[in-house]
């Protein structure tokens, strides 16, 4: 197979960056050589001629031509380049390497021989990072070129066809990035402050993710939850976990918080390996064991070793002498059941990844298995976050633990035992241990939500505004732990759903909410597609990449009209991930939602649509060969119905959008999320109040509050 010259691109580089390794091993590096500028100019360089083959229909390189095609809009071609394996690797090292070199550039300096040997590290685990990504790019096929050009591309998974995309991968890339790069200053010692700056851009970006990440979920994939211990999604969290846990600890000392960057280094490249084929993720799409998964861990074990050598001459005696300030204790306490989770979501994404390695099959992991361990470990982080707020009442942990850690445990006892007497039912339909966790924990998370209000008053009353963003954090988590509580049993548990036949007659009532088909409309064909072997027949025709079908829904008693979405896509069914994909319909009720997805069996309108057009393309092409494959198409999907092909032909010549059984009605799976609405905004308030206090702590934010900032 034909390999692009952009590998020639990256095979500079990692020359380039290898000599520079080699200089400073022999000791001949000075700090007049450059030549390491064309080793990462030459990494961004490459990202760019990779983008670019995407914005410019460069179907020839297999990769655009499996995530793009000619009729996207800017947007999604420029999404497409970070869907696969080897486009989400190219923008991670592109970013990295930017990082690298401007710190190389402008701070880096040799002239104090103290910092030789911290420099001299530096440049060696930034060089190997860069060249072992370079690697998993190589491993990728992402330079593989097509024997011949076909005329279009596939086309991009309906799924990324959204908003979502354009900003949850790039907030995911970006927090990989910035982890990767503050490991690699811990490593090597070297800008103590920049590295801390380092890890809250890691943390604004990891958090980011998640909440896009689960936004995304909820608003496209029709499931109705946002978050289910997915391998991807649990991996993604690790960074968090452990940078949380560093800011967290700062009484631990400065080996512990040292071994917790590079911890998350170490977390930054398994959610990489477990991202690109280190676990089964079903709502990712993502199987199977690569080369490029493997590499990706490879650039993580380093940083897990010394970060396990530094944990063991860990003078834990700062923990236990922490005990008697009720402050520094719990920031302790919080740091340490962070970790504790992070065990927890370790354990099983690594259980699962060696299942697959070693047997080959897929295993999953309940989530009961992280619910329930996690639990425990979220009852103490929630019990002593209010020691993190409240110091300034409760100076001693004695009298924080007498006046609200036992107290909040005595209310929990309570209401765990009249929710398994059945007086109270957090959740109806999920299991009795699962109410119970609730009953235990929320409780303390409102304790710990009142405790943070307060703390954040008191900072707007004594005019010590420049607290607020780390007050608004501490408001946010444990509003956000309320939230999970009451609406994450009916996000993720799918008995909630009900299955109801909504009509153009007699409404249907959800929650006191009327609703009514008005009208039904019918678009297409929209975009254009190759099909696959396009390659080995230059000829062959384009076809329609979608059709879609758009349900107004009318709210009795208003003039609202709702608006549903199901489309059909060819390029999916092609690759057997599935043609129909129903856009949920979520209303606001409040801080509780009304979600409503079309069932798939109520699409088959859209099949006739799709097959309809193929069919008046087949009766007016002049060119046997264009017939047949028009002709195929219908008998695929003839196939693909369990119907007789003669007659699905015969049946899409006399469909029309006036007879089609959506205007009779359709079927609608639809359940009620509680204050789900809560958690978005708990989440808007976690990136504010972060992105707050970066900037108190940047440069600028220092020229602005010279005195107060420490």
């Amino acid at each position: 197979m034909a390999i692009h010259f952009n590998a020639g691109v990256y095979a500079i580089s990692l020359l380039v960056l290898v000599y520079d390794i080699y200089k400073v091993i022999s000791g001949e590096y000075t700090k007049s050589d450059k030549l390491y500028v064309i080793g990462y100019l030459g990494v961004v360089f490459g990202w760019v001629i990779y983008v670019y083959s995407f914005l410019t229909d460069q179907f020839s390189l297999m990769d655009v031509y499996n995530y793009s095609s000619r009729s996207a809009d800017i947007l999604t071609k420029l999404s497409s380049s970070w869907s696969s394996n080897g486009g989400f690797i190219i923008w991670m090292t592109a970013i990295l390497a930017i990082i690298l070199f401007v710190n190389r550039f402008k701070r880096l300096s040799l002239d104090d021989r103290f910092e030789l040997g911290r420099i001299r590290s530096h440049i060696l685990i930034s060089n190997i990072v860069i060249i072992l990504l370079i690697f998993a790019i190589y491993s990728s096929d992402a330079f593989s070129l097509m024997d011949v050009a076909p005329a279009d591309g596939l086309g991009l998974n309906p799924i990324l066809k959204t908003f979502w995309n354009y900003i949850h991968p790039p907030s995911a890339i970006l927090a990989y990035a910035l982890g990767l790069a503050t490991a690699i200053w811990a490593f090597s010692g070297v800008d103590e402050g920049g590295t801390k700056f380092l890890a809250s851009f890691a943390w604004l970006m990891s958090t980011a993710a998640n909440l896009l990440g689960g936004i995304w979920s909820y608003y496209t994939l029709g499931w109705g939850g946002y978050w289910a211990w997915d391998p991807v999604e649990t991996g993604m969290l690790l960074p968090w976990l452990v940078l949380t846990a560093y800011f967290h600890s700062p009484y631990m000392g400065k080996i512990f918080r040292k071994a917790l960057l590079l911890l998350t280094g170490f977390s930054v490249s398994f959610a990489g390996y477990i991202t690109r084929g280190g676990a089964v993720s079903p709502l990712h799409g993502f199987v199977g064991v690569s080369w490029t998964a493997f590499i990706l861990l490879i650039i993580g074990l380093p940083f897990l070793f010394y970060a396990l050598r530094l944990l063991r001459v860990v003078d834990y005696e700062a923990f236990f002498s922490s005990v008697k300030s009720s402050y520094e204790f719990s920031m302790n306490v919080t740091a340490f059941s962070l970790i504790g989770i992070y065990l927890i979501a370790f354990v099983g994404l690594s259980v699962q990844s060696l299942y697959l390695v070693f047997v080959g099959k897929e295993i999953r992991i309940s989530v009961d298995y992280y619910n329930y361990l996690s639990f425990p470990l979220a009852i103490i982080f929630l019990a002593f976050l209010t020691g993190c707020t409240l110091d300034f009442i409760y100076k001693e942990t004695r009298e924080l633990v007498k006046n609200i850690v036992i107290p909040t445990l005595f209310i929990s006892i309570v209401l765990a035992i009249l929710t398994w007497l059945g007086f109270v039912a957090f959740s109806p339909l999920s299991s009795i241990i699962t109410n119970l966790v609730i009953a235990m924990l929320l409780p303390y998370a409102v304790v710990a939500l009142i405790s943070s209000i307060i703390h954040l008053l008191k900072s707007i009353f004594d005019k010590l505004y420049i607290k607020l963003g780390l007050r608004l954090l501490h408001v946010a988590i444990p509003l956000m732990f309320i939230a999970i509580l009451l609406s994450g049993p009916f996000a993720y548990n799918q008995a909630y759903f009900k299955n109801i036949f909504i009509s153009g007659e007699q409404p249907v009532y959800i929650s006191g909410l009327g609703l009514r088909i008005k009208d039904v409309d019918f678009k297409g064909p929209i975009g254009l597609i190759a099909l696959p072997g396009a390659e080995e027949i230059p000829h062959a025709p384009l076809v329609p990449e979608e059709v879609e079908s758009i349900i107004y829904l009318e709210v009795v008693g208003s003039s609202k009209v709702i608006p549903v979405k199901v489309r059909f896509n060819f390029g999916s069914y092609l690759r057997q991930m599935g043609a129909i994909v129903s856009e949920p319909v979520v209303v606001d009720n409040g801080f509780d939602h009304i979600y409503l997805v079309v069932s798939p069996n109520s699409a088959l309108d859209l099949f006739y649509f799709y097959g309809k057009l193929i069919n008046q393309y087949r009766l007016s092409s002049d060119n046997n060969v264009t017939r047949n494959i028009y002709e195929y198409i219908l008998i695929l999907m003839a196939h693909g119905l369990g119907i007789d092909p003669n007659k699905f032909i015969n049946d899409t010549l006399v469909w029309s959008p006036d007879n089609s059984s959506l205007r009779s009605g359709f079927i609608a799976n639809v359940k009620v999320v509680p204050k789900v609405g809560l958690l978005w905004f708990a989440g808007a308030l976690l990136l504010v109040g972060e992105i707050f206090t970066i900037f108190i702590e940047s440069p600028f934010g220092r020229r602005f509050w010279p005195n107060e900032v420490g």
